[in-house]
């Protein structure tokens, strides 16, 4: 069987961020299955050394990866016309029995290819539920897309949290096949987080000994709520003076939140690492007292599992998805979106119990079974099997 699981791109941390990673741990999992042939097709290239180093590890481990387009700016057409008839081209050579892509524009590429007749059958995975970026062309489409060609056409659709799955089946009350929905958690390789977890990190990463350190991962975009964040922390600095957050990642956002941070006088407080080598971020979560995901929507964050894995106490927002691997005052906090003086309270209960927060911490890895790397790959290969 050969499977070609299709990605935006490999700009992790930066341009490129969870639904990829877990289009890369579903390839490498299913690269283990005797019979497969697993490879990566990531469609936009952004020219960073990060994807250069993605690109170069995953052909190492043998899985083939490639880029088929040029990133231009979002929905451009071109770009997007390039990128399948490259890959159409590709798949001329050799056609793949599972087109299963992670994005919403390498879902319709699918689409188009199996209609083409260069692959057998054509699956998604749906990571969030605002996947498409607003624009004229966009905002006329999604609908035809999502909610008719999407559900009628594939061979089926994964959602990878409970509220996504809902989310799935209500788009046409009565009109869509249960059967081509089906529910995988996002999921994680613990045994490779807990030996990550040892390694050493650079010393630009050496956090300052007497500080109630809280590190939050992402990208600077909208969706992770870090203007609520940076708030919160001016809220709470007097409270907990040795206060120190490290916020890993880039994005559009970064200038903007840059200013907010040294308007409110938190430069002392506030520190911006930029983008991290994916394999250092469970050895930088080891380190600190406190992990924070102050987003406004999510699917299944698999940071926050990366943090359980790592016995790190968890506060983050009370959203769909989210809410269901952190149960509050169970396995981590939860707090409103967009509510500071929430968020602020919250840490400032943690900073002031460490016990409590040891106790969720151990709550919330007794709990991690169900997302297993190794188990969410087996159903999905299962899945390719079945139809």
């Amino acid at each position: 069987m050969k499977i070609v699981q299709i990605i935006r791109g490999l700009d992790i941390g930066g341009d490129s961020g969870g639904a990829e990673l877990v289009g890369i741990k579903i390839a490498r999992e299913l690269a283990k299955i005797p019979g497969t042939q697993v490879e990566i097709c990531a469609f936009y290239s952004v020219g960073t050394e990060s994807e250069n180093r993605w690109c170069d590890e995953l052909n190492r481990e043998g899985i083939k990866t490639y880029f088929v387009s040029v990133w231009r700016g979002t929905n451009n057409l071109f770009s997007f016309c390039k990128g399948v008839w490259a890959l159409k081209n590709k798949l001329k050579e050799e056609p793949a029995d599972v087109l299963h892509a992670h994005f919403q524009l390498g879902t319709l590429a699918s689409l188009i290819l199996k209609a083409r007749g260069l692959t057998k059958k054509a699956y998604r995975t749906a990571h969030i539920r605002e996947e498409w970026n607003r624009g004229k062309w966009t905002s006329l489409l999604k609908p035809i897309f999502i909610n008719w060609a999407f559900p009628r056409y594939l061979d089926g659709e994964i959602a990878v949290s409970k509220a996504l799955e809902q989310y799935l089946m209500d788009r046409r009350p009565g009109k869509i096949n249960p059967g081509k929905i089906h529910l995988f958690y996002n999921a994680i390789d613990t045994s490779l987080i807990e030996k990550h977890a040892e390694i050493s990190v650079g010393s630009k990463m050496v956090f300052e000994n007497g500080r109630f350190s809280i590190v939050s991962v992402g990208r600077l975009a909208e969706q992770k709520g870090y203007r609520y964040l940076i708030e919160a922390i001016a809220l709470v600095k007097d409270q907990i003076r040795n206060i120190k957050v490290y916020i890993l990642g880039e994005g559009e956002d970064k200038n903007e939140l840059l200013t907010q941070r040294d308007s409110l006088g938190l430069s002392n407080q506030i520190e911006f690492l930029g983008l991290v080598p994916q394999d250092q971020v469970p050895a930088i979560l080891t380190k600190c007292d406190l992990f924070v995901l102050a987003s406004l929507w999510e699917g299944l964050p698999t940071v926050v599992l990366e943090a359980m894995a790592v016995k790190v106490p968890v506060i983050a927002t009370e959203i769909p998805g989210t809410n269901e691997l952190v149960q509050d005052g169970i396995t981590g906090w939860l707090v409103p979106p967009k509510d500071p003086k929430s968020l602020a309270q919250a840490i400032f209960n943690a900073s002031t119990d460490p016990r409590k927060g040891e106790t969720l911490a151990a709550n919330a890895y007794a709990r991690l079974e169900k997302y297993r790397i190794d188990q969410v790959a087996k159903q999905y290969y299962e899945l390719y099997l079945s139809n």
